[in-house]
């Protein structure tokens, strides 16, 4: 109870942010940063330890707590102390009893709100009354696409509690590439003056899976390509397993954490780096002139936003139906998915290295969820949050 009394202490108006892990904390901190930018005290709440390891891991300077047990007299108690202006709950964390003492004693909106395959199917547990009784608890919801709109209206809930406002991943990327100039220019700098300024695909978030498929497609091209290989495990385990398949290919490699020992030159393109250090994926996509985003080979997609944002051309295997925005950028022919070698190299062939201005041009139109978030909260606080304007959106 300690941080939520020091959060409330400095008098400002709070905003807390109910996250589950990771991966929905970075989708909410866009509007979060946004309100902070103007006096506004935030607190993140996690549900998942791991979202906590998260925050510690990356020592963020936001406060952040474990999420209370989810029964009235816990909940209760910490609304109590923390009397938050505004609760924030990204995706579809839906607690039932934070949900009911959250709708009464704050302003409370669903961020990112989106449909799931599991949803769409209506003999589903998750559509049953119970459930969909919880998401009007919510006095505004921001959907991600119209789609998701039609999909609450069509189960009941009022259109005056519902805007479209975009997915905030656009902006949370976006938001990364812009505060991480310094530390991409001096990663860039010291790969090229270790391994030269060759074009490189970098094959991010790795599986053995993703590795076969790269370096099985290189046999077909005649062109000198560098690699860069950043494993989604970065155990030595997994390193060394990585590395036996590159040397069955008859490439050579080096560990990147072993770079200033004894560089590579990699001139003939018959090299490959294997990133074997934590938290440099995304500065690494700095380096591509290709990526391919690992994962959906064998299980689902990792994050293709991170080499998408930049407008580096990007390509991924075929289970990628897990990531609306790969679903969405497949669509729209601005990336590219195969699972076959001799497909993938044609698309390196074929394709110019570096910038697509296309894809760039089709990010750019996709930022913006976060402002316009920013602007309906903006409208309720300055409404004060008055008891008839709440039972209106109700």
């Amino acid at each position: 109870m300690r941080v939520l009394t020091e959060v409330k202490s400095v008098g400002r108006p709070v905003v807390l942010a109910f996250a589950s892990s990771a991966g929905e904390y970075e989708q909410i901190l866009p509007v979060i940063h946004q309100l902070i930018s103007e006096g506004w005290s935030a607190l993140v709440c996690f549900f998942s330890p791991s979202g906590i390891k998260f925050a510690q891991a990356r020592k963020d300077e936001i406060p952040y707590v474990a999420s209370p047990i989810d029964t009235i007299w816990h909940v209760n108690s910490f609304f109590e102390t923390l009397k938050p202006d505004i609760v924030l709950v990204s995706k579809q964390e839906l607690w039932p009893c934070f949900l009911w003492v959250a709708s009464e004693k704050s302003s409370l909106f669903l961020v990112d709100a989106s449909v799931s395959e599991r949803m769409l199917k209506r003999n589903s547990l998750v559509l049953s009354p119970k459930f969909l009784s919880m998401y009007s608890l919510f006095h505004g919801i921001f959907c991600v696409s119209q789609k998701d709109y039609d999909w609450f209206v069509q189960f009941g809930l009022s259109p005056k509690k519902l805007d479209i406002t975009g997915d905030t991943k656009f902006d949370r990327a976006h938001e990364r590439h812009q505060s991480s100039k310094e530390k991409r220019a001096s990663i860039c700098e010291d790969w090229k003056r270790c391994f030269g300024d060759h074009p490189t695909i970098v094959v991010g978030s790795a599986w053995p899976e993703d590795v076969v498929l790269v370096m099985s497609a290189l046999k077909f091209l005649k062109q000198e390509i560098s690699v860069a290989l950043v494993p989604h495990d970065t155990s030595p385990e997994m390193c060394l397993e990585l590395a036996k398949i590159v040397q069955r290919f008859g490439y050579g490699f080096q560990m990147y954490s072993k770079r200033h020992l004894a560089p590579l030159p990699m001139q003939d393109g018959k090299d490959v780096i294997i990133v074997d250090q934590l938290g440099l994926l995304f500065e690494m996509y700095d380096l591509a002139s290709w990526a391919w985003v690992g994962g959906a080979l064998h299980h689902q997609v990792h994050n293709v936003l991170e080499p998408a944002i930049r407008g580096t051309p990007t390509a991924f295997g075929l289970r990628f139906t897990n990531s609306q925005e790969a679903r969405d950028l497949v669509a729209e022919g601005v990336a590219f998915a195969t699972n076959d070698a001799n497909q993938l190299a044609h698309w390196i062939r074929s394709t110019p290295a570096k910038s697509d201005e296309n894809l760039l041009k089709t990010m750019q139109n996709k930022i913006g969820a976060s402002e316009r978030i920013h602007e309906i909260l903006y409208d309720v606080k300055i409404r004060k949050m008055n008891h008839n304007y709440l039972q209106k959106l109700r």
